[in-house]
């Protein structure tokens, strides 16, 4: 059996980096709500409806996490309605193009506030998380009204 004192610098170092980097992604992942129990619990939804459905449902568990001032669980919920509201694209197809460029629109805003919520909630800031989660809300609002009446909501 060799020894770390026998063992090349370089085989020693490449060790070292692949130990501290393995599994980084699937941790990250997991904790951004990109889990294989999310993308499970996604698949089902094939109608804006569905997907909608989703987000709020997520929304709520999330307005619970800060209303209860659990904000190291923030980033889970925060990160479900981002990838929920990331599917409408793929069930929009019948949306007008000008609405659809502002869904796109929409969708960027709930990526950046789910990646702030995830910020404001790690640094334990309630009233930035808050703040955040009221802007999540008007977005995500503001989403559904893109949707004719009955197509959405």
């Amino acid at each position: 059996m060799k020894t770390i004192s026998t063992i090349p610098t370089g085989a020693l170092l490449a060790l070292l980096v692949t130990g501290i980097f393995a599994g980084t992604p699937n941790r990250a992942a997991a904790q951004h709500g990109s889990s294989g129990h999310t993308k499970a619990m996604m698949a089902g939804a094939k109608t804006p409806q569905a997907v909608l459905k989703m987000a709020d449902k997520h929304l709520a568990l999330l307005t619970s996490t800060i209303k209860s001032k659990k904000l190291a669980s923030v980033h889970e919920h925060a990160f479900a309605v981002r990838d929920a509201v990331k599917m409408l694209p793929g069930v929009s197809k019948s949306l007008p193009a000008a609405t659809q460029t502002r869904l796109a629109t929409g969708i960027k805003t709930v990526s950046s506030l789910a990646a702030e919520l995830d910020e404001a909630g790690d640094s334990g800031n309630q009233a930035e998380t808050e703040a955040l989660h009221k802007r999540l809300v008007t977005t995500i609002k503001a989403i559904k009204g893109l949707y004719p009446a009955g197509k959405g909501k």
